[in-house]
Order: C-alpha cells, then sequence, then structure tokens
C-alpha cells in the first residue's frame, strides 16, 4: 500500500527495497501475533546476513527472534545492542542467497525537502509511504521533551521528517528516492505529527563498533583456548587483553555500550 497516490516510485526501485526490508517478530507459533516492528539488511555474505533494526523493540527478548523477509522466513540472534542509540544488531543464516540483499547506507545528512520512502508493516500489510525531511540534525531530544528517550544519548541529533509512519515502522528504513539509499531508521512519532528518525551517520558508527566488538570477541576466545590448554584461569578486560586470575564464564551477546 501507498499512502500518496500522486507520489512518482520506481516499481523497480520498490521491488529492490523490499528484498531488503524484514519484519521482527519474537520467536513464536504464530508470528502475526507476535509481531515488534521492522528492520533493515545492512550486509550479506554466502553464509550470513545482518539486520539493523531499534533496540527497543529487542529489548525483552531472549536474543532469538523470528525474521520474515519478502517470501522467507528464519530465525536470528541479536548479537550486539546499543541502548543509548536506540540500535541493534540481528545476526542470521543466509538460506536465501539469490532472494536477500542488503541496503546502501547514505554516508551523508539529508537536506531539507529531500525526497523519502518509508517502508513498514503495519495492519497485516506491507506499507510504503512518501514525504519529505523537515529538519535535518538540527532536533535534539532530551528527557525534558521526549520521555521515550530517557535511556539515549543526551543531546543525539536525530532527522524529523513529514513521512507518515505508523505502529510497526520502528526500526524501518526511510530511503532517499533520488539514489534508493539508507538514509535513516524510523524510530518514533511524538505527540501524533513529530517523525524521527536516527540518521545513517549513527547507524554506520553503530556497525562500526559491533565489528570492533566480534573481533574482540573472536580474539577473546582463542586466547580463552589456549590458556586453557595451558592451565591458566584468567579475566576477560574490555580494552582487548586479560589478566591472568580466575576463569569466568561470559555471555556472548552484547548487551550496552559502556
Amino acid at each position: 500500500m501507498v499512502n500518496n497516490s500522486d507520489a512518482v516510485i520506481d516499481k523497480q526501485l520498490i521491488s529492490k527495497l523490499m528484498d531488503s526490508f524484514v519484519c521482527i517478530c519474537i520467536a513464536g507459533v504464530d508470528c502475526r501475533h507476535s509481531y515488534r516492528g521492522s528492520g533493515c539488511i545492512v550486509s550479506v555474505d554466502d553464509l550470513t546476513a545482518n539486520v539493523v533494526t531499534n533496540y527497543h523493540l529487542v529489548e525483552t527478548v531472549n536474543k532469538i527472534v523470528d525474521i520474515i523477509g519478502n517470501g522467507w522466513s528464519l530465525l536470528g540472534r541479536v548479537v550486539y545492542v546499543d541502548p543509548k542509540l536506540d540500535l541493534a544488531l540481528i545476526k542470521f543464516t543466509n538460506n536465501n542467497k539469490n532472494l536477500i540483499t542488503n541496503y546502501q547506507i547514505l554516508q551523508s545528512f539529508p537536506s531539507f525537502g529531500d525526497h523519502m520512502l518509508s517502508l513498514g508493516y503495519a495492519t497485516n500489510d506491507y506499507n510504503l509511504c512518501t514525504g519529505i525531511i523537515i529538519s535535518p540534525a538540527s532536533v535534539y531530544l532530551t528527557d525534558h521533551n521526549m520521555s521515550y528517550f530517557y535511556s539515549c544519548s543526551p543531546g543525539m541529533v536525530y532527522i524529523e521528517h513529514c513521512v507518515p509512519i505508523y505502529s510497526g515502522f520502528s526500526g524501518g528504513p526511510l530511503i532517499d528516492v533520488s539514489n534508493g539509499q539508507l538514509c535513516c531508521m524510523n524510530c518514533i512519532v511524538e505527540n501524533g505529527s513529530q517523525r524521527f528518525a536516527i540518521s545513517g551517520d549513527y547507524i554506520n558508527k553503530f556497525l562500526e563498533n559491533a565489528h570492533l566488538f566480534r573481533e574482540s570477541q573472536q580474539l577473546r576466545r582463542l586466547s580463552e583456548h589456549r590458556a586453557i590448554r595451558l592451565g591458566m584461569h584468567f579475566k576477560w578486560q574490555s580494552r582487548g587483553c586479560y589478566i591472568v586470575t580466575k576463569f569466568l564464564n561470559f555471555d556472548e551477546t552484547y548487551m550496552g555500550s559502556e
């Protein structure tokens, strides 16, 4: 469904964007009744694919979620989150190599008046909505004017737009129609009229941090195996090293930035 009948949107662009869009559900038998929001596929390789969505959608989930794409459904695992940015990374096995593509993330802030397309899954149907950027890089949300963002970084910059979004659009993409790139991620509607999104710049930084964290996890596991073979007991340090003390069990999922 497209909310604006006057909007002229390339059908090939819509088809391509749909292949990178997913629905996020909690693990259950009937995903339609456990629907949480939307997500964006941001990377795909021969074995796995990664989805970025809002942290508040998976905050109470026990790591495993249902990922529903364009004609397929798979289980995904929450592998990295940053509550301060309200972003979460979900990883799943790529069993649909010919069906899954990923969004290209815009490297710069959008400009006032840029034409945007939003995707979301609301009222049991896919929805396409169009509009423009209202206030790029100038909306500062604090606990004084946005109670929803109590836990987010103070002074974080959001993008305000006039693209209609509804329940189920959180975590979904805001696409620059001129180039088909992921410009922002929808996060919340305030007072029924102000619509805010997280910029691609924050998403890129989040993905960089997630990559560094996963690398440190791999190094940690390698160090653990070597130390165990030597009979050592140790404690892992967050800066990428360990000290020999006693062996501790670690959860592989990162739940928040320090």
